[in-house]
């Protein structure tokens, strides 16, 4: 809909800060607005930019939209609306291609980090599937220990149907993350899977 008087208010300012920015503080900022908590370690790892303390922190100081949770190792995050208006930004500073890039590396860094579900959030954004798939194949089983079989069940149906058609594991793993709900539905993609593996 409409953006609300707030939303223009915030859009106006935060323009005016962001267009005052140099334009590789701009970079890193788009870049780093993919990802909802930013350690200072991952955004360095993902921009390759060393000033990232820097930048953060001074954003943080000036009450510009940027939070910070003190720990041994510092981590920022932006407010809700000024991270939107990033990634907003992102489309003219970045090319698709650049920005689907940037996406894939930050889901593989959050991934190493075990922050899987946040990593398949930015696989899905990034349209990567085959990396999706086998973020869901690797810890399908751990999920399913934990009592998350809902989030498997979310994450598998997030993504397109062509790719069920050609994964008789995450057939498997939906179909077994559904037996303590509905036992026709499990049976039917287990024997699917089985179908699959057979063939």
């Amino acid at each position: 809909g409409l953006p609300t008087e707030r939303e223009a208010i915030f859009s106006y300012f935060a323009t005016q800060i962001f267009e005052r920015l140099p334009q590789p503080t701009r970079h890193f900022l788009v870049s780093t607005a993919v990802l909802p908590q930013v350690p200072v370690s991952l955004a360095r790892e993902l921009t390759g930019n060393t000033g990232a303390q820097e930048i953060l922190e001074d954003l943080y100081r000036r009450h510009l939209f940027t939070h910070r949770r003190p720990a041994r190792e510092p981590t920022y995050w932006y407010h809700a609306l000024f991270r939107e208006f990033l990634k907003g930004k992102a489309s003219s500073i970045l090319s698709q291609e650049s920005l689907r890039d940037v996406e894939r590396r930050a889901a593989r860094l959050l991934e190493a980090r075990a922050d899987f579900d946040d990593a398949f959030q930015l696989f899905h954004d990034a349209g990567d599937w085959p990396a999706a798939r086998r973020l869901i194949e690797r810890h399908a089983q751990a999920l399913l220990a934990q009592g998350r079989g809902q989030t498997l069940r979310d994450w598998v149906l997030a993504l397109p149907s062509g790719v069920l058609e050609d994964a008789p594991w995450l057939r498997y793993w939906l179909g077994s993350s559904l037996i303590p709900l509905d036992q026709v539905q499990a049976r039917s993609h287990l024997e699917r899977a089985f179908g699959q593996f057979a063939a």
